[in-house]
Parts: C-alpha cells; structure tokens; sequence
C-alpha cells in the first residue's frame, strides 16, 4: 500500500507526519510552513511506502517569486568638509557655527553675526533656527569633552555668544 501525499490537504498531512512521528519517538508539528514542506518531510519520515511526484514536490512560481529580490542600499557614512577634520559634519550650519565661533574663542559676538556667518544673513526669523543650531553644538561639544564651552550675555539691547575654553 502507498500512500500519496500531494492528494493529501494540510491536516491530512500533519496527522500522517504525527502519527509517524509518534512511533519513531520524533517531536510532532502543529504546522507546517507551506505545502511544499509539508508533503516533503511527511514523505521522507514515512518512507519508502510514500508517492511523491517530482513535480508536486516544487512550489508553484508566482510573480512575487519570480521577480529578482532588491536589496537594500547601504548608507555611506557623510564625509567631513571642514578643513580643520572637526567633530562637526562639514558642510552643516552647525559647522559654519563652529568654524566662526572657534576663530573667536574667548569673544562674545552679537547674535547678529553669528546669523551672517551661518546662514548669510541676518534678521529676525533666523533667531530661532541658529538657537537649535547652537542647542545641538552644545550638545556636540560637551559629547566630545572639548574644554570649550558656549556662554550668553546681553549687552547693547541685544544678545552675545561667546565660545569660552574651560582648560586652564
């Protein structure tokens, strides 16, 4: 007597592979993965007494399968622009920052031309985008442990930053 596992449907299949299963003392299965492995471990743990067609055994092709699979594309790491190799990304508003802050260390400039020099120009609405530029070069330096530190003070109706070294 032979048996057929490619007439057999899913649970046919999973009581045939526990009940053999069962008797060699192997681990049974709740489920199989697809009908291809189904029918292929079945047949092979129930022996040579199986029918197993060359063809059933193959999973069928669909379109998803038989497109060629992508792959994902790796990120380079960005390059540093900044002639001086800083901690800074070269190329950012945080760099120009930096780059115009360190030739001045130990200045307090107006906050007018730290503007001009990170972005180009200067007037109101570009307060608030240079104090996030500055909140992450804080950030950046105290991450690094540079012995620099950014300070504020108001003179002249208007606010000054200074970078300060803290190495004595």
């Amino acid at each position: 007597m032979t048996i057929d596992v490619t007439k057999m449907n899913g649970p046919a299949l999973i009581k045939a592979y526990n009940e053999a299963a069962a008797a060699q003392n192997k681990p049974l299965v709740k489920r199989f993965g697809d009908m291809a492995a189904a029918m292929k471990r079945t047949a092979a743990i129930l022996g040579p007494k199986v029918k197993t067609p060359k063809a059933a055994a193959a999973p069928k092709k669909t379109k998803a399968a038989a497109a060629p699979k992508k792959t994902k594309a790796v990120a380079k790491p960005k390059a540093k622009k900044s002639s001086d190799d800083s901690i800074v990304r070269g190329g950012t508003k945080r760099d120009k920052l930096f780059n115009y802050m360190n030739k001045h260390v130990g200045e307090f400039l107006p906050i007018s031309k730290l503007m001009q020099a990170t972005y180009g120009e200067s007037h109101k609405g570009l307060k608030g985008p240079l104090m996030m530029v500055m909140k992450g070069l804080r950030g950046v330096i105290a991450t690094n442990r540079m012995g620099l530190k950014i300070e504020k003070q108001r003179k002249d109706k208007e606010n000054h930053f200074g970078l300060i070294s803290t190495k004595k």
